[in-house]
């Protein structure tokens, strides 16, 4: 039996993959935290599928100083989700999609107490497994929690990877690679649905933004300039064919629009596959533009904006991961990485009108 955990839709989504193709005869089931907007939803909407024989809710986050205490708390008296995997629980693997290095360290830690064989193993989390070096390394405050509670050893336990595309990835974290495979995901309408009753109500575009909450996230003023690019994007393509895809995290977008959609779906679930080709993504670099792709094996247009803001702090390691997806057959002259405004409004020109020629 197989155990997942959880923090995001997309690792659902991953871990529902893994589940559906390879684990197909096999039990497994999945552990969620409440890390985002519709967590407990969609806890019921899995229990709902029957695809995972169970599945637990772990109700911390960081969204109030209560919870924030909760998981103060948790690192020294863990969850009681997780008390019960490492204490009664006899898994054949543990997946931990969830950067959950305190929890996971305890769990290796009683696993072997218990004298029990298990293969502990990392799960994708976007686009920050293939280019950042230091996603599978606690951060310094965490590495010290992890030393004086003496469970920072145990995480070296943990020797595989499970990516979508091992190619793009910029480090292999002195960890065995493994393959998420896809073929029969493709067929799974039905499942989704079940997930995800909404995922379809919106209208989507021919052209899509992706927003990401660099705001939010790294605590920094308004991304210059933004709206002013975005707004220009709209008037190129028209009101009726372009869409804002919020990001779940984003609390105030100032950016006016007849279709800005903002939910806690992955954008990978709100389309059908074939809609994917030649479909127009922009963003300024979201894992959400390049993951339909891979999933659906589909070829959309991508257009990374991430050199119009050069405050946003993007190093070399994008260039490098950028030159190993453009490597690839499925995205070969379908990314495009404009300098300036005026390169960015010739390439939108250029793709729409590559699209009407197709329609």
């Amino acid at each position: 039996m197989t155990c997942f955990f959880c923090a995001t839709p997309y690792h659902v989504l991953l871990a529902s993959i893994m589940k559906i193709t390879y684990l197909k005869k096999e039990t497994a089931e999945l552990i969620l935290y409440n890390h985002f907007k519709g967590a407990y939803a969609l806890y019921e909407n899995l229990k709902r599928t029957t695809l995972f024989s169970n599945v637990y809710f772990i109700n911390e986050n960081n969204y109030t100083l209560f919870n924030k205490l909760k998981r103060a708390f948790h690192i020294v008296f863990p969850d009681s989700v997780v008390k019960r995997v490492a204490k009664r629980c006899v898994y054949n693997e543990i997946v931990f999609f969830a950067i959950d290095f305190l929890s996971a360290s305890y769990i290796i830690r009683e696993y072997n107490k218990r004298n029990l064989a298990c293969i502990f193993s990392y799960g994708e989390d976007g686009i920050g497994t293939y280019m950042d070096p230091g996603i599978y390394s606690p951060s310094p405050k965490t590495a010290f929690m992890l030393k004086i509670t003496g469970r920072l050893r145990w995480l070296d336990r943990i020797h595989n990877i499970y990516v979508l595309e091992p190619k793009l990835l910029q480090s292999n974290f002195n960890k065995q690679i493994q393959l998420i495979c896809l073929p029969a995901f493709l067929d799974s309408e039905g499942y989704l649905n079940i997930l995800w009753p909404e995922r379809r109500k919106d209208k989507i575009g021919s052209v899509v933004y992706l927003q990401e909450p660099f705001v939010e996230d790294r605590n920094q003023k308004e991304v210059t300039d933004e709206k002013n690019v975005v707004e220009i994007c709209q008037a190129i393509v028209g009101d009726s064919e372009f869409t804002i895809k919020l990001h779940p995290r984003t609390r105030n977008y100032r950016v006016n629009s007849k279709h800005i959609v903002k939910t806690s779906i992955p954008f990978e679930c709100l389309l059908k596959p074939q809609e994917l080709d030649d479909k127009i993504i922009i963003s300024i670099m979201s894992t959400a533009a390049i993951t339909p792709g891979l999933l659906y094996q589909r070829r959309p247009y991508i257009i990374f904006l991430y050199k119009l803001f050069p405050e946003i702090p993007f190093d070399s390691k994008i260039q490098k991961f950028l030159d190993c997806l453009t490597g690839l057959p499925l995205y070969s002259e379908k990314v495009f990485i404009p300098h300036d405004i005026n390169e960015m409004i010739h390439v939108l020109k250029e793709l729409r009108n590559r699209r009407e020629m197709h329609e």
